[in-house]
């Protein structure tokens, strides 16, 4: 009889263990998103405003910018190459910006490019920017413009504005 109501107590102890570990929320993990080969900035906009958090988009192609992309505060994106082949976010409108950073942008593998005129990455106050291994800017007019309330060091420009320095490359070609 002993073992009896011992074999129910364990048996009930294993039971309850299972249903609490299937009743625990698996940590989430980052989900990648490859763009199509004819991807457009819309087409990296809608992946941006469809990810979650820690998600990574890879780009197959080069992409052509007429206005800025944006990334939304609370949200932390990833855009890399797919290939490990550098893709190049050229700038062929008048915006000012590639992107308006108020979340967190990590970016690999990707050179951003302002085509002599314009394009940079600006950076809100609750904004964070990360550049990794092969992530470039070259041919931008200011590169990266920290806003108010973004941490910087150094004295503002003339206008009040924080620019980062930024260190020559080659020719044109800058890398933070």
């Amino acid at each position: 009889m002993k073992s009896n109501r011992t074999l129910k107590s364990a048996l009930a102890l294993i039971v309850s263990m299972l249903l609490a570990i299937g009743y625990m929320p698996l940590a989430a993990s980052a989900e990648t998103n490859t763009l199509p080969s004819n991807a457009t900035m819309a087409v990296l906009q809608a992946a941006i405003n469809s990810a979650a958090s820690g998600d990574i988009i890879q780009i197959s192609n080069n992409i052509d910018f007429t206005d800025y992309v944006n990334i939304p505060a609370g949200k932390t994106i990833t855009i890399e190459s797919s290939s490990g082949t550098i893709r190049t976010l050229k700038e062929t409108g008048s915006s000012r910006s590639h992107f308006w950073v108020y979340g967190t942008l990590i970016l690999k593998n990707i050179t951003i490019d302002g085509n002599k005129t314009v394009g940079r990455i600006w950076v809100g106050s609750t904004g964070k920017l990360t550049m990794e291994a092969g992530a470039t800017i070259q041919n931008c007019n200011g590169g990266v413009y920290l806003d108010s309330g973004a941490y910087k060091t150094g004295r503002p420009n003339k206008n009040g504005q924080y620019l980062l320095r930024l260190v020559q490359r080659q020719r044109s070609q800058y890398r933070l």
